[in-house]
Parts: C-alpha cells; sequence; structure tokens
C-alpha cells in the first residue's frame, strides 16, 4: 500500500513541477478522456521502428495503457493486460511515458514479453489528448473508437475482467 501512495505522490508531484515550469498545462477533469469519448487522434513511434496511432487503430477493440518502466504497479498490470487482450482478441498498445530513452522501455518491455510492435514511446500531445495524469492509466476502446471503460491507477485482474466485459463480444 505504501508504494502505492509513493508512486502516486511522485507521479502529482511531477505533474505540478511539470505545471509550474510551463511544460504541460494543468488537466481539467474536463479535458480527461472519459468512457463514451472518443479515441484522440495521434501517431507515435512503435520499439520495432514502426508507426501506429489512431489510424491504425480503427475498427479494432484495442487496450491503450500509459505506463513508465520504474513504476511496480504497471510492471504488475501489464502482463495482465497483455495475457487479457491476447486471450479476447483485442489489440494492446502500451504507450511508455519514460523520458529515460528507447533502451531503456525495450529492455522493460522484453522483460514483461510484450511485443516490441505494441509499445511506443509517448509524446505531450498523445498524454494530453488522453488525459492522463498517473500510471498506469488504461483505456479500453471499441471497435466504434469510443472508449467503452477508463481506469486510472493499478487495477487488479477483477477490475481489468469488468472493464473487458464492456467491449462485448
Amino acid at each position: 500500500m505504501f508504494a502505492h501512495r509513493l508512486v502516486a505522490a511522485l507521479a502529482v508531484t511531477l505533474a505540478l513541477v511539470l505545471v509550474v515550469a510551463g511544460a504541460i498545462a494543468p488537466t481539467r477533469a474536463a479535458d480527461k478522456l472519459a468512457a463514451g469519448g472518443k479515441l484522440p487522434k495521434f501517431e507515435l513511434e512503435t520499439l520495432a521502428g514502426g508507426k501506429t496511432g489512431s489510424a491504425a487503430l480503427e475498427g479494432k477493440k484495442t487496450v491503450v495503457v500509459f505506463f513508465t518502466t520504474f513504476s511496480d504497479e504497471c510492471k504488475e498490470e501489464l502482463p495482465l493486460l497483455a495475457a487479457l487482450a491476447k486471450d479476447r482478441s483485442v489489440a494492446l498498445l502500451a504507450i511508455s511515458c519514460d523520458q529515460g530513452g528507447k533502451g531503456l522501455v525495450e529492455t522493460f518491455a522484453g522483460s514483461l514479453k510484450l511485443e516490441r510492435s505494441s509499445v511506443a514511446m509517448f509524446t505531450l500531445e498523445c498524454v494530453q489528448g488522453f488525459g492522463v495524469e498517473l500510471v498506469p492509466t488504461t483505456f479500453l476502446v471499441g471497435a466504434d473508437g469510443k472508449v467503452a471503460a477508463r481506469l486510472d491507477g493499478f487495477a487488479d485482474k477483477a477490475a481489468l475482467e469488468k472493464a473487458f466485459a464492456k467491449l462485448g463480444d
């Protein structure tokens, strides 16, 4: 429990530092992408060297998760998400919010056996478009491009399964 609070406190502190420094604008509740909202337009570079984004995800049920390599919650949740997505034939896009470089993220993704083509490096515009304030933040997106569920912070297997159920068959 202490680790969860520490990570949350660090995330809030980092966000406040960035807001004060003028690097990002504070996210208002109205700016957060919520259930029923449309997937924002974005394009990112994957670890495999290709491009992915909203256009590539059109017509697909997709899990989009924002993570960092240093978060224990992300390390725990990402394998659960990958397994659930695979079992349900849902695409997975894991977006790293790390600033430590591609090599760090590649090592992390490899240790969790995530496919390099399903892991991408963040852009500030993408993070802002989704209204992400902490990690992990997970979005389950229907084939219609609308968010079926948003999970802020760590979600255990039961919570993830409940969210996946919102995608339907």
